[in-house]
């Protein structure tokens, strides 16, 4: 909330090499007082002296557990699409507010800051409110939240810059209003000795959509123009929500009759072997 504003300020009073040496001394700050705590490490599986296969094992095994669960897959499926989705749109903003809201770096750190006081009064209202009773409902209905906003964004015209920074406040209230929900639908469905294999695993195809989505959003807002980006990134976390609400293996997921949820506890054959 702080930062966005502090680093409007440090750039309207000092060159940008000495506002990018903050950065560093702020980092170097950072990695200084990792070095004074005491970090414990568990011990190796018995076994175990390979790193980088020991992941790629513990990620392949992930995948064999998912792999039969049709409710998950289309859950972190649906993840994935809004990721590719949503992160170049947080990441052209600045552009966004420069190009199309005609905005310095003081409208940026308000649209920045707007942002995290969205989030933070988003976790604050998820940590007490709970949420609907199924958490795939509070999922899909921040889904289509965040869409929305997203999508109006998109529809501003240049001169709403404040409007903009609202709705962005908007975007920041819903996100936690999904992966809070998310994060716990994870652990209490999926069985305990296996949620850090299926976080591994899910960790990395979400950071895998990153580039995707960059890629993709680079050329099409070069060639349509960065509203159309946002047309296109709401529309497509909006069906997201839509969907998720309408699969009938994403509604259950929490009932308890799913195939891979009676396993639970057990581990595929193919992870055993």
């Amino acid at each position: 909330i702080v930062a966005p504003v502090l680093g409007a300020l440090l750039m309207s009073l000092l060159d940008l090499h000495w506002v990018m040496m903050v950065d560093v001394g702020t980092a170097a700050l950072a990695v200084t007082m990792l070095l004074v705590v005491a970090i414990p490490q568990p011990e190796k599986a018995e076994g175990d002296t390979n790193e980088k296969a020991s992941i790629w094992s513990d990620m392949k095994e992930g995948f064999h557990y998912l792999r039969g669960w049709k409710g998950m897959m289309a859950i972190i499926g649906l993840a994935m699409v809004f990721k590719v989705a949503l992160t170049p749109a947080f990441s052209l903003i600045s552009l966004l507010v420069q190009d199309h809201f005609q905005g310095g770096a003081g409208e940026y750190s308000a649209v920045e800051a707007a942002a995290g006081v969205g989030i933070l009064v988003g976790g604050l209202l998820i940590s007490v409110w709970g949420g609907f009773k199924k958490k795939v409902t509070s999922i899909t209905v921040g889904l289509f939240g965040i869409g929305a906003a997203v999508f109006l964004l998109g529809m501003l015209p240049g001169g709403a810059i404040t409007t903009a920074i609202g709705v962005v406040f908007v975007i920041g209230l819903m996100i936690p209003i999904v992966d809070g929900p998310l994060m716990a639908l994870f652990q209490t469905t999926i069985a305990p000795e296996m949620q850090g294999r299926v976080f591994a695993l899910a960790g990395s195809l979400f950071m895998l959509t990153s580039p995707i989505g960059l890629a993709i959003a680079g050329p099409v807002s070069d060639a349509l123009g960065l509203q159309v980006w946002y047309l296109a990134a709401g529309t497509l976390c909006a069906a997201c929500g839509i969907v998720g609400a309408m699969m009938p293996v994403v509604r259950t997921i929490e009932d308890g009759d799913d195939e891979q949820i009676k396993l639970k506890g057990t581990m595929p054959v193919e992870a055993e072997m």
